[in-house]
């Protein structure tokens, strides 16, 4: 997913391996939520980390003004 806007701190870029050249000509998250939304509507989904990784799904669902999906989370960081 390309990211708004295309940029990578280098530090995380040398944390996770993303640089902004592997992104630059992918989807943008509106594009393909249509797909992902039904992995999570309705759901319980785990993770690890839930806190960072739902911060980071709902500062992209509101980016682009996209209501949030209704599912239970639970963090195995927790």
């Amino acid at each position: 997913i390309k990211p708004s806007p295309n940029y990578y701190e280098p530090v995380n870029s040398s944390i996770h391996g993303i640089t902004r050249a592997m992104t630059e000509k992918k989807p943008v998250f509106a594009q393909l939520w249509p797909e992902l939304l039904p992995y999570l509507q309705g759901r319980a989904v785990v993770a690890h980390n839930a806190a960072f990784d739902f911060s980071a799904l709902r500062y992209a669902l509101d980016e682009y003004s996209v209501a949030y999906p209704s599912l239970s989370y639970f963090c195995t960081l927790v």
